[in-house]
């Protein structure tokens, strides 16, 4: 009975991580020559980091553990080699999932289309997190930028991404505090990594959609109010960091850098900036299909 338990397969699947639970799966496959395929399957837009660590594996030429970025909606991890073709691998197995290219090195220089409207300036504004305040948590309390808007003003989008995350009830819990409001935010991933956070918004006046591809001057929606009278909308960028490598990760925020009419500069508190948008500036990182659909529009 001993022996025959030893050549069952063995998976123990789970995800450890639940911010990201359910939306990537690790599965596998027995080949006829034994070989045995490890491949994800993601239902989430963006990029996911898998953590694939082997409890225990008999009868294979490699070493299976490894951290695994998963971009495509179905992506090979791994293909494990049998020593012994004409027998089994024996294997254990755990997986986390993050979310984000957790491995990435975010383009700190890149320059951002100042998300507000071309046609007026703006005053940019510092605030902290209220959560963070209220926590008194001191790493997280990098300002984000706030921005003086009306309520008939466009939002764009600042660089080219894909929409991964459209919230429409902002909410944060903790044992001490509890915040919500009706205000929606959308993110966007880039290409390096890095993350950009459109709060503030109209619930009622999103337009664009999960897993869509934006670029800079794509118009996202309008700003929302808290009593109806000041128009605020919040900006920032950040990307996922290891705070334990394999194991938890958390959001570092980073100060961008924008295309304004005082030139290419981080924005400082209660300056008024105006958007320059040009040519190149939305068309960066664009392939040259992109380049000719827009020009055919």
């Amino acid at each position: 009975m001993i022996m025959k338990w030893r050549f069952t397969l063995v998976a123990l699947l789970f995800c450890a991580v639940a911010a990201a639970q359910g939306s990537l799966e690790v599965k596998l496959k027995r080949e006829e020559d034994n070989c045995v395929r490890i491949w994800a399957e993601k239902t989430r837009a963006g990029k996911c980091t898998v953590v694939l660590k082997f409890k225990m594996l008999e009868n294979c030429t490699n070493y299976g553990d490894g951290i695994y970025t998963v971009a495509g909606g179905s992506e090979n991890l791994v293909l494990l080699r049998p020593i012994n073709s004409e027998k089994q691998i024996i294997y254990d197995y755990t997986y986390s999932v993050f979310y984000g290219d957790v491995e990435a090195e975010p383009d700190t220089t890149f320059v951002y289309r100042l998300p507000v409207s071309a046609h007026k300036p703006t005053r940019r504004r510092n605030v902290v997190d209220i959560y963070d305040r209220y926590l008194k948590n001191e790493e997280r309390q990098l300002a984000s930028s706030v921005f003086d808007v009306e309520a008939t003003d466009t939002i764009y989008i600042a660089r080219k991404g894909v929409v991964v995350d459209i919230d429409r009830t902002a909410h944060k819990q903790d044992k001490s505090l509890i915040t919500t409001t009706e205000r929606a935010t959308v993110t966007v991933e880039h290409a390096d990594g890095s993350y950009a956070f459109y709060r503030m918004l109209d619930p009622n006046s999103i337009s664009v959609r999960l897993g869509q591809t934006v670029y800079p001057d794509t118009p996202i929606g309008r700003p929302w109010s808290f009593n109806g009278e000041q128009y605020l909308f919040f900006f920032s960028v950040a990307d996922y960091v290891w705070v334990e490598r394999g194991k938890k990760t958390e959001y570092k925020r980073f100060t961008p850098l924008f295309n304004t009419d005082r030139g290419v500069t981080s924005l400082q508190h209660d300056v008024e900036y105006r958007a320059v948008v040009d040519d190149e500036l939305i068309e960066r990182e664009m392939s040259g299909r992109e380049k000719r659909h827009r020009k055919r529009q």
